[in-house]
């Protein structure tokens, strides 16, 4: 998937030094598909639990190569409630960069807070970004486009920065930005992470 980044009609005819923008970027169609119609009840009661650590589905050398630093650049914040059934699992993995304060990215999971009132919960949270949007810095909405490749839906925005995609109705996950990185580079590195999160989730 991202060996064919190169393949999108918005870089195809571009100079190498091009600045691609968001509304210029055009995703790679994916080669393959990643957690796509997995039996996700057997892989919970396999695994015992909803949720992994965020902190740890990634190894921090993964991240940091994808990142291109160190593992010693990173500082890990984990913001994973401490609750024996929490319904997220969040953690932060911030560096020093001096064009922009609190640089860092965000790895997430997230199971349906209440399931009884809200059944579709996960599918909504999932749809409602592309149908709805979110408030940008701007306080015009910031709509978000179909992310192929992971799970069975999915939605990104490289404007927003952020990645989310989910299997079955169970579990979503989400990697989200506060980088300076350019949209074609952004969505380089939450490919590769995304596949990572995927994977070792679904052992």
């Amino acid at each position: 998937m991202i060996a064919c980044i190169s393949c999108n009609s918005s870089s195809k005819n571009a100079p190498a030094n091009a600045i691609i923008t968001h509304d210029q970027f055009v995703p790679p169609q994916p080669e393959m598909y990643v957690g796509h119609g997995v039996n996700i009840d057997e892989v919970i009661k396999r695994k015992g639990r909803i949720l992994d650590n965020a902190c740890t589905i990634v190894p921090q050398k993964t991240i940091a190569d994808a990142l291109g630093l160190t593992p010693q650049d990173l500082i890990l914040r984990n913001s994973t409630p401490r609750d024996n059934n929490p319904t997220h699992s969040s953690c932060f993995f911030k560096w020093e960069d001096y064009d922009l304060p609190n640089a860092g990215i965000m790895l997430q999971m997230m199971r349906n807070p209440n399931e009884e009132e809200f059944p579709n919960w996960v599918y909504r949270f999932i749809e409602s970004y592309r149908n709805s949007g979110e408030r940008g810095m701007d306080e015009q909405p910031v709509y978000y486009k179909k992310l192929e490749g992971f799970g069975d839906d999915g939605a990104y925005s490289t404007e927003g920065g952020k990645y989310f995609w989910r299997i079955g109705d169970k579990v979503i996950f989400g990697i989200a930005f506060n980088t300076t990185h350019g949209p074609v580079e952004q969505f380089n590195i939450a490919a590769s992470l995304a596949k990572v999160m995927t994977e070792n989730y679904l052992k």
